[in-house]
């Protein structure tokens, strides 16, 4: 009994033991230097760009517009933006939105618009790069890892790159909607885990084992109907209590501005809460999404990066500001024991029982397509590390399989880490090779005989 109790104490300390050096590292990764280095290149990146994204948003609105209408590139650029959209408009975006919002205040959804901006200079800079470094063997291939290969002439960190991206696609790509998927069927329809997990594993080994065509073809139709479901039920709930759209706008300005946040230093906790949640929502930063867009062959570098923009735009200032004002419309309206349970249960409340099927099927498209979005890169990681075509997926499927026993505070701690490390590397790609985008920028304006003022510098 005693030696039990003793395997037992051991046991509980070594878990202890590693939640807590987890924890540290994450903290240390994501800490203070990280935010400001995102805040502040971001804000500098704009600036060199002139305030492109805002200034110029009727050539940006144009540039895609004009793809959708011309159907030999319509095809190709919905494929890009659906992965890249299916990698960033994840279940964060209804359950991490919400939450945020409940626990830190309205004021956090002005951070998430401010993130917003930097995000869409950082992406453009992502994918311009992309472009430019982008090489076609068997097929086209690119991303940060061939950036730091071709641009920096340092393949060991586009290794790096490449490794952490992989692990991080074990994480947010595969345990965290999968431990979501098999608590909400659990939940919500009284199915065990380990059928969830079988269908899981069936229907992604279908598709892992193929190429990523595959992949894109899926997403392409995918994320589309995941979006105009969960947009037009959002919009009909808002438009049910447009009455009282006009308060929650002036609570979130209020609660930003307000003389008790600005003296009381709240504005820095929502400040923190609501940047740090937009930037995980469009991954800005991360270079993840770029390895998609590059594979867009009738656009230039500087007009595939205007699809970038269009990329944050729709996830954050559109889904993650749709999610925030359904949660503070409905939030004295109905009654739940979790924060993590308002968006699901707003839509009962309005929709009842078509509600609940509607937020089930949503969390399950939004689920698998961050799965197969994070595959996708994962795979195009695995192929530029000229690992084995059959190991990635093997792997994929293992930790689906067996992942279930990890706990959700773990997942969550391993996938902030590679997530922080990914755009520490990255970042340090982006700072060093930001000069060819300028060029490329200011090349093409002035090939469209447009006055675009943008600086190169050094």
């Amino acid at each position: 009994m005693g030696s039990r109790n003793s395997s037992y104490f051991c046991f509980f300390s070594y878990t202890v033991w590693v939640k807590c050096v987890l924890e540290t590292i994450r903290n240390v990764v994501w800490s203070m230097p990280m935010l400001v280095f995102l805040i502040v290149f971001g804000s500098y990146v704009m600036i060199r760009l002139s305030f492109l994204p805002i200034l110029k948003a009727d050539w940006v609105l144009g540039t895609v517009f004009q793809s959708l209408f011309q159907k030999k590139k319509r095809q190709e650029a919905l494929q890009c933006i659906s992965v890249a959209l299916g990698g960033t408009m994840g279940i964060g975006n209804i359950i991490g939105v919400s939450s945020c919002v409940l626990i830190f205040g309205p004021g956090t959804i002005f951070w998430m618009w401010m993130s917003a901006l930097i995000g869409m200079a950082l992406k453009y800079l992502e994918i311009v790069l992309a472009m430019i470094f982008r090489v076609q063997k068997e097929t086209i291939s690119g991303g940060p890892m061939w950036n730091m290969e071709r641009g920096l002439q340092m393949k060991w960190m586009g290794k790096g790159y490449a490794i952490l991206c992989i692990l991080t696609s074990f994480g947010i790509g595969n345990l965290v909607p999968m431990n979501a998927l098999t608590t909400l069927f659990a939940n919500r329809v009284s199915v065990s885990q380990e059928v969830v997990i079988v269908f899981l594993v069936v229907f992604i080994s279908l598709i892992l084992f193929k190429n990523n065509h595959l992949i894109e073809r899926i997403l392409f139709y995918l994320v589309p109907s995941m979006t105009l479901l969960l947009m037009g039920a959002s919009l009909i709930i808002i438009c049910i209590n447009a009455h009282q759209l006009y308060a929650v706008i002036g609570s979130i300005f209020n609660d930003v501005f307000s003389f008790s946040s600005l003296i009381g230093g709240g504005w820095f906790i929502q400040m923190q809460a609501g940047m740090t949640r937009g930037i995980y929502s469009n991954e800005a930063g991360l270079g993840s999404s770029s390895i998609a867009h590059v594979k867009n062959t009738h656009l230039t570098s500087v007009e595939q990066g205007a699809w970038g923009i269009v990329e944050v735009g729709l996830d954050t200032i559109v889904s993650c500001t749709l999610t925030a004002f359904v949660v503070l419309l409905m939030k004295n309206q109905v009654i739940y024991t979790d924060v993590y349970q308002a968006m699901h249960v707003a839509f009962i409340a309005v929709f009842g029982t078509f509600g609940d099927f509607t937020y089930l099927v949503s969390m399950v498209l939004f689920a698998v397509s961050s799965m197969l979005a994070w595959c996708y890169y994962a795979k195009e990681c695995a192929n530029y590390l000229a690992l084995p075509s059959f190991l990635y997926p093997t792997v994929f499927i293992l930790i689906l399989l067996f992942g279930v026993n990890i706990q959700t505070s773990e997942i969550w701690q391993i996938s902030d880490i590679c997530n922080g490390l990914m755009i520490i590397i990255n970042g340090a790609s982006l700072v060093a090779l930001q000069k060819f985008v300028y060029i490329s920028t200011k090349k093409y304006f002035i090939s469209k005989k447009d006055n675009v003022k943008i600086t190169l510098g050094d």
